[in-house]
């Protein structure tokens, strides 16, 4: 992840850029901003991937010496200390794969749900985790409104035993 250190720098810089070109427009300033932070965020994730890639390249290199009409003996009998390292150190570092988040939405607006039926414990699990607690909106998309409706109604299963308060693994 992107350290607070550098955030805040990247910050700070944009909050000078944006003084001292005296515009107006605060909002091209911020937009500047986020493009420089998703680009640090980008370069972390190749500085990640950069170890897995030189690896696979120094595998590949030592397969092509393997192949030559005369290989020296050096070709035959590579040192694979560094393949060989890296493969069993870094191998759970695979390439990032960069989804494109899907736009959030609220189930109960989307399929016209008006009243979150606290007796329905199979729904409910829906919007808890593995420990009984309560999903947050950021991570459920619901929307205000019904989030607070999903509340009451966990809280009032729980509080008729449909639900239990604490668990080590619900699902």
């Amino acid at each position: 992840m992107l350290s607070r250190r550098l955030l805040r720098i990247k910050v700070v810089k944009a909050l000078f850029a944006h003084l001292k070109s005296g515009a107006d427009n605060m909002m091209a300033s911020e937009k500047t901003l986020m493009a420089s932070v998703d680009k640090a965020y980008d370069l972390y994730f190749q500085i990640l991937i950069l170890p897995v890639e030189i690896a696979r390249y120094a595998e590949q290199r030592q397969e092509l010496a393997k192949q030559k009409k005369l290989p020296t003996f050096e070709d035959l009998n590579p040192n694979t200390k560094f393949v060989d390292n890296a493969q069993s150190e870094i191998r759970y570092l695979n390439p990032v794969s960069v989804d494109v988040k899907k736009k959030k939405y609220c189930r109960f607006k989307k399929l016209g749900i008006k009243y979150v039926d606290y007796k329905d414990g199979e729904f409910l699990k829906k919007f808890l985790n593995e420990q009984g607690k309560i999903l947050p909106r950021r991570l459920t998309g619901t929307s205000q409104k019904f989030q607070k409706k999903v509340a009451q109604a966990v809280k009032r299963a729980r509080h008729l035993a449909i639900l239990p308060f604490v668990t080590d693994c619900m699902k």
